[in-house]
């Protein structure tokens, strides 16, 4: 009887454990397929870099548009994509690495369309007005942090060169074979101080020059990098003695100049900052507001630096703290190019809380900046991290993103982008998305398409295509040139194209427009310019220059109070004026 009451017990014991056992494989199999789950969720979504891709967004309309220009003249295909005016709350992505935050609309976007806006007047510290409200001047490259300021007339009528700084010509070279004059972007500044005008600007030569613009002799003795300078210079637009460019040399520096002799005060070295992904230069040109900096770096990096600046002695000081290093890439886009080349070459585009930017995976990204616009009580530290900075948009292009993002007064952003050895899933997205696009940033929720509208450049000049210069807004108009040489006038309202010029090919060089006259520069050394004060027919040519050289103007002109400045790859920088 005690043998038959041990077995049940056993029996019973035995199958408690087969019990466990099973619950126990019941466990691993639901976290197993937990796991899994969340992994096909990180791959389709976790990158979030084509949330608006090619299943999702309805194309009301494609057309393509032969030109008949001849070889000079792009292949265009414009394709008009439906989206929403209204605002959204965006969606939380499930990758950190990636998160969209919601958060309030850019509170630039309550302004209804304006068709005559922006204009010929611009008022100092308006949206379409220069940056700078105590002093006049073109300080930063587009004039103001949305990248829609060119400068001040009158344009001159029938140009002459006044005078011309030069020969500026480099050495050895990391970035450059023959480095000479001044290229991409290489927009001069052009601003008042000591009752003098100041131009200033980096060149080849590995320096940059401080002249007067009366003259074209130096002000003050150059400054010399390490290597050339191939962005646009920006000088500090609240009056502080400082101008702020980044160098091939790998460094990124801030330069007082009320001293005898231009003092770097600080820098930024892509070879010290932590986790550079691609090259050490610094292309972007700097925005400064309310005291922080907002700078991208080929090293893949977004910067957001609290300046402290102020004086001691007389002298100007700068105390700078990075408040956020923000990685530009996520591992989905790596893996989606197949290439590392991710470096932000682009300018950033401040847009009231909002700055934008891309970078060579084409991935437009938009954080949220509020924290910078608190003033802060004395003593008070400024908020730091990712956290401080949320992501607000998000958006997969492809193309390699060198144009600097541009936005008008209702929020909207025109990218330009063009072509780089990728996978053949980002050449294939890069050719559906467009060259030429404008983006709803608040159209970022699930199943929403941001795009308004795109057209597409798809001349190859070198095999490449697409779009290196930075879109330029005048009224009704969007003027891009494109690589493949044609000059676009374009509705920025509805996308379509209203007129196009042919220019030479390796367009790169940025268009302005003042007093109803667009200006740009191309390969062969013509500057152009045509009246475009009628937006709706093609523009009669005003007046066109060719410089002996024939050498290529890849710099964007700066236009001043009769007089326009700009650098020529012949190792000359020009003022052109009325005799």
């Amino acid at each position: 009887m005690e043998m038959k009451r041990t077995d049940r017990a056993s029996i019973e014991r035995r199958r408690r454990d087969r019990r466990r056992r099973l619950l126990l494989r019941w466990l691993v199999l639901l976290a197993c397929l937990v796991i899994a789950v969340l992994v096909v969720l990180f791959l389709v979504r976790g990158c979030s870099d084509d949330p608006a891709g090619p299943e999702t967004g309805s194309q009301t309309s494609s057309e393509t548009l032969a030109t008949e220009e001849g070889p000079e003249s792009d292949a265009l295909e414009t394709t008009s994509t439906a989206g929403s005016s209204g605002g959204a709350d965006t969606t939380a992505m499930p990758n950190p690495s990636t998160t969209v935050s919601g958060g309030s609309s850019p509170n630039t976007t309550i302004v209804e369309y304006d068709p005559g806006r922006p204009g010929d007047e611009r008022v100092p510290g308006s949206f379409y007005g220069p940056i700078n409200t105590t002093f006049e001047g073109l300080t930063m490259f587009r004039g103001n942090a949305s990248r829609t300021y060119y400068g001040e007339g009158p344009v001159p009528s029938g140009p002459e060169i006044l005078w011309r700084f030069g020969p500026m010509t480099g050495g050895a070279s990391e970035a450059l074979k023959y480095p000479t004059g001044t290229g991409w972007t290489g927009q001069p500044c052009v601003f008042e101080r000591d009752g003098k005008t100041w131009v200033v600007f980096g060149a080849y030569d590995f320096k940059i020059h401080f002249l007067d613009a009366e003259t074209g002799e130096k002000l003050i003795p150059d400054f010399e990098g390490g290597d050339i300078f191939k962005g646009s210079v920006v000088a500090d637009p609240d009056g502080y003695p400082l101008v702020f460019m980044g160098c091939a040399d790998d460094k990124w520096r801030i330069i007082a100049i009320d001293r005898e002799e231009p003092t770097e005060l600080f820098h930024l070295d892509s070879n010290e900052l932590p986790r550079r992904l691609w090259y050490g230069d610094w292309d972007s040109s700097v925005v400064i507001r309310n005291d922080y900096a907002f700078l991208g770096g080929e090293n893949s990096h977004f910067y957001i630096l609290k300046l402290n600046r102020g004086y001691a002695d007389g002298k100007v000081t700068v105390d700078p703290q990075i408040v956020l290093d923000y990685p530009g890439w996520t591992a989905s886009l790596l893996d989606k190019l197949g290439s590392k080349d991710v470096s932000i070459e682009n300018s950033p585009c401040l847009v009231g809380d909002r700055v934008y930017f891309s970078n060579g995976g084409g991935l437009v990204q938009g954080l949220d900046v509020s924290a910078t616009l608190r003033e802060l009580a004395e003593g008070e530290a400024p908020a730091t991290g990712v956290e401080a900075y949320p992501k607000v948009f998000h958006y997969w292009t492809a193309g390699d993103t060198d144009a600097t993002i541009v936005a008008d007064e209702q929020g909207y952003l025109y990218v330009c982008q063009h072509s780089d050895k990728r996978s053949s899933t980002a050449v294939e997205r890069y050719q559906e998305v467009g060259q030429i696009i404008k983006l709803d940033p608040r159209q970022n929720g699930e199943g929403q398409d941001p795009i308004v509208w795109s057209q597409k450049a798809t001349k190859l000049s070198g095999g490449e295509s697409g779009v290196w210069a930075t879109a330029c807004l005048y009224k009704d108009m969007l003027y891009v040139p494109t690589h493949g040489g044609a000059l676009l006038g374009i509705d920025r309202e509805t996308g379509e194209l209203v007129w196009q010029k042919t220019l030479t090919e390796h367009a790169w060089a940025s268009c302005v427009v003042v007093d109803g006259t667009l200006i740009v520069g191309d390969t062969y050394g013509v500057l152009h310019a045509w009246d475009v004060s009628d937006t709706r027919v093609d523009p009669p040519v005003v007046w066109e220059y060719k410089l002996e050289s024939g050498s290529a103007l890849e710099s964007t002109p700066a236009v001043w109070k009769g007089k326009i400045f700009v650098g020529c790859r012949d190792g000359y920088f020009y003022c052109f004026g009325d005799e």
